[in-house]
């Protein structure tokens, strides 16, 4: 599905952003490196937070360096439930 939609090309975070969750709910190791990409170019809570949530089941790693990266980004309230989230003080 991944390579005959196109779905990793799309500009639409609602249709990214599920494609994601799908593959990191699935483990696809593949998803992780553009996960943390595109968790930097998004600010909204309502895909921040569960994608980062998943990538921290994932790669916890990889979570915490993306967050780090792009924390002053996010407006603080998003950045406070992620840092809570991530068990981050």
């Amino acid at each position: 599905m991944r390579d005959e939609y196109g779905f990793l090309k799309s500009e639409n975070a609602e249709i990214l952003s599920r494609f994601l969750t799908v593959g990191l709910k699935a483990k696809d190791e593949k998803l992780y490196g553009k996960t943390a990409e595109v968790l930097g170019r998004w600010g909204r809570m309502k895909f921040v937070r569960p994608l980062y949530r998943l990538l921290n089941e994932c790669d916890r790693e990889l979570a915490l360096k993306a967050f780090a990266k792009n924390k002053d980004f996010y407006h603080p309230i998003c950045r406070g439930v992620v840092m809570k989230d991530l068990g981050i003080n």
